[in-house]
C-alpha cells in the first residue's frame, strides 16, 4: 500500500503556529523540562543526521532501557525482541483498534463491549503504554524520580518521542509482544492522529478500526462528569478573574481553538461564572482538549480510514447518542452480534 501521495496532506495537517493560542494555553513549565530538553538536542545532534527508522533507533539505545518492558502478565514491549524468541507480535493476532480524541467515549465503550464479548482481551491502554514506555524511560534518563504528572504535562514527554517517532503510540503498539497464543481477540484504546493512524493501516493487516467522533461541547461535559483523577489539574491554568466574565471576547483565548457555538459557549461562560473552582476546572478541561486538538489532527485519520480502510472500519458520530446504543451498534455492525 502506497501513502507516498499523502506525505504533504500530513505535513500540512501538523503545522503548529506557535504564536497561536494553543500554544499559550499548552506550555508547560520551562524548568521542569531543562534536562529532558538538553537529552533531546544531545540525541539529534549526535545521531540524527537522518530521518530512517534505523537512526531514530539510538534514540531508545541512548535512554539505555532495559528491555523488554512489562506491561502486564503477558505483554511486552520490546523494538528489540527477536522474532523467534517464543513471543509474538500483536500485529499477528485480530485486534481492534479503537481511534478518538479524548472524550469521545472509547473508554466507554469498550466497558460495555467487554459485557457481551467474554473472548475480548483489552490491551493495556494508551495512558499505561505512555507512562511505561515513553515517560517513565525518560524521566530516568533524565536523573528524575519516576512521578505522576499533570495531563498536560505528559503531552511534552509525548512531543518530544515523537520528533524521533512520528507514528507515535502505533510505533510501540507494533513492538508489543505477547508471551502465549490464548488471546483470540484484542482491542487496543487507542491511536489518534494521522500518522498513527497511517503506519497503523500499513503494519496491522488484521486490524479493524473504530473510529468514535463527537462536538467539542460534549467532550467538554464528559471531562466534566466523569470524575477521573487523571484529569484534575494540581495547578491553576489561568489566573482567577476578580470580577465575572459578561464578553465572549474576555475569554477569545479559551475559545479560539474550538467549534464551539454561541449557545455553547454562553452556556460554559455561565459555568465559569459559577464560582472560582468553576472558573479553574473548566478553564483546565479546556486546556487539555485544546492540547489533545494541537496534537492529534482526528479529520485527517478518518480520511485516511475512508480512503485506505474501506471494508476495515467504522466511523461512529455519539454527540447525541448514548453510550450503550454506540455500543449496541457496534456488537452489530463489527462483531455480528444481533
Amino acid at each position: 500500500m502506497d501513502f507516498n501521495e499523502l506525505n504533504n496532506v500530513s505535513k500540512k495537517t501538523h503545522v503548529i503556529d506557535k504564536k497561536s493560542s494553543i500554544s499559550r494555553l499548552s506550555k508547560p513549565e520551562k524548568a521542569e523540562f531543562t534536562d529532558v530538553n538538553a537529552m533531546c538536542r544531545a540525541c539529534r545532534s549526535k545521531h540524527f543526521s537522518g530521518k530512517s527508522n534505523e537512526e531514530s533507533g539510538l534514540f531508545l539505545q541512548t535512554l539505555n532501557i532495559t528491555y523488554p518492558i512489562k506491561l502486564d502478565a503477558d505483554f511486552f514491549f520490546s523494538p528489540t525482541l527477536l522474532s523467534d524468541s517464543g513471543y509474538k507480535k500483536i500485529s499477528s493476532f485480530p485486534l481492534y483498534i479503537l481511534i478518538g480524541l479524548t472524550g469521545s467515549g472509547k473508554s466507554t465503550l469498550i466497558k460495555n463491549l467487554t459485557k457481551t464479548l467474554h473472548h475480548l482481551t483489552v490491551l493495556p491502554n494508551r495512558r499505561e503504554i505512555t507512562s511505561k514506555c515513553i515517560i517513565e524511560p525518560l524521566q530516568l534518563f533524565s536523573g528524575k524520580p519516576i512521578a505522576e504528572l499533570q495531563r498536560t504535562d505528559r503531552y511534552f514527554y509525548v512531543s518530544r518521542f515523537r520528533e524521533f517517532y512520528p507514528e507515535g503510540m502505533a510505533y510501540i503498539l507494533d513492538n508489543i509482544y505477547i508471551k502465549n497464543n490464548n488471546y483470540p481477540c484484542l482491542i487496543f484504546d487507542g491511536l489518534r492522529n494521522y500518522n498513527e493512524v497511517k503506519y497503523a493501516i500499513e503494519k496491522f493487516p488484521k486490524a479493524f478500526f473504530i473510529a468514535l467522533t463527537t462536538s467539542d461541547f460534549s467532550r467538554m461535559n464528559r471531562l466534566m462528569y466523569r470524575e477521573d483523577p487523571y484529569d484534575i489539574l494540581s495547578r491553576p491554568c489561568y489566573r482567577i478573574p476578580e470580577k465575572k466574565i459578561t464578553k465572549l471576547s474576555e475569554i477569545d483565548e479559551l475559545f479560539s481553538v474550538f467549534d464551539f457555538s454561541e449557545i455553547e459557549k454562553n452556556k460554559i461562560i455561565d459555568l465559569i461564572n459559577a464560582s472560582n473552582d468553576e472558573f479553574y476546572k473548566v478553564s483546565g478541561f479546556l486546556k487539555i482538549l485544546a492540547k489533545d486538538k494541537q496534537l492529534n489532527n482526528l479529520y485527517s485519520s478518518i480520511a485516511l480510514l475512508k480512503k485506505y480502510a474501506l471494508g476495515k472500519s467504522c466511523i461512529y458520530n455519539n454527540t447525541y447518542s448514548e453510550a450503550t446504543e454506540i455500543a449496541e451498534k457496534v456488537l452489530r455492525e463489527v462483531f455480528e452480534i444481533i
